[in-house]
């Protein structure tokens, strides 16, 4: 019976990768667990507490709105309500808005919205802990605008 040419050596390499795998195997789950025990002896519950001067490790934060010099409402939207998407710099500041829905007779009430984003300030978005520029969704409800 006559086998194939290079049959002897493929057996030959198979042999040695059996032999190789069992204990590299071994090798790599010992390596596993005991780093896991270590990790857990050593990382005592308050060491893993980030502080607040920490950088927050998501890769993108939108705008939060800081302060502003005016009362507006920022809760639930109603039929009422002018909802802005507002443009904010890196620095925080408002460089542009799109209204996103009005109501009817918003008409007097666009320059009013117009002097309240001029005072907002936002924290700005982060991009990799540094600041940039981001969008910001803003609802007024109950403008009320005497003249």
């Amino acid at each position: 019976m006559r086998r194939p040419r290079y049959q002897g050596l493929l057996i030959r390499i198979e042999n040695a990768l059996n032999a190789f795998m069992v204990p590299a195997t071994a090798g790599l789950v010992s390596a596993v667990l005991i780093f896991g025990l270590l990790l857990g002896f050593f990382a005592l519950p308050g060491q893993l507490q980030a502080s607040s001067t920490d950088v927050p490790l998501m890769l993108y934060t939108a705008p939060q709105l800081e302060q502003t010099m005016f009362g507006t409402t920022l809760s639930s939207t109603g039929d009422d309500s002018v909802v802005i998407m507002a443009y904010v710099d890196a620095n925080g500041r408002v460089e542009d808005y799109r209204i996103l829905s009005q109501p009817e007779d918003a008409g007097s009430v666009l320059p009013e919205v117009k002097k309240i984003l001029i005072f907002t300030t936002f924290r700005p978005a982060l991009s990799m802990g540094r600041p940039t520029s981001g969008r910001a969704v803003i609802s007024f409800s109950k403008i009320s605008v005497k003249g």
